[in-house]
């Protein structure tokens, strides 16, 4: 009950609303032993809340450790592909052309793929309009 700080903040609101309660009243702590009481509960829910602050440093620091290292690793393969490209710069021209030439035949392809499901799709289209206007006009001269 005392970890978490909900429940910490409860015991330090009930004990809060105790004394508040008692020095109404004529209580039989004296006024000293109150805020001695007063000032352990806060501390407690200020050793709470630094615990919890600390947690989420901590959670925040391995988050950006991550983060660098991920970063780290991107550059690294970054750096290793220039070399490589530096290396051989004949070799790299012919890669880059090689890759474009597959990439533009690949979206040839697509839009020949793209342009027959077009039609098909015209197709099925003015089939149904046509069967529409065909139930339409035999709708019209069963009604004359």
């Amino acid at each position: 009950k005392l970890d978490d700080p909900m429940g910490a903040f409860l015991m330090w609101r009930h004990h809060n609303t105790q004394l508040d309660l008692t020095s109404s009243q004529c209580s039989p702590f004296s006024k000293s032993k109150r805020i001695d009481a007063r000032n352990s509960t806060k501390s407690y829910v200020a050793k709470t809340d630094r615990s919890a602050r600390d947690a989420e440093k901590e959670e925040r620091q391995e988050r950006d450790k991550i983060r660098q290292e991920e970063a780290a690793a991107a550059n690294s393969r970054h750096e290793q592909i220039m070399e490589t490209h530096r290396a051989d710069p004949e070799n790299s021209r012919q890669n880059r052309k090689a890759e474009r030439e597959d990439r533009k035949a690949e979206m040839e392809e697509n839009h020949r793929g793209f342009d027959k499901q077009m039609e098909l799709d015209r197709s099925e289209a003015r089939q149904r309009h046509e069967q529409m206007m065909l139930l339409i006009t035999s709708m019209v001269q069963k009604k004359q």
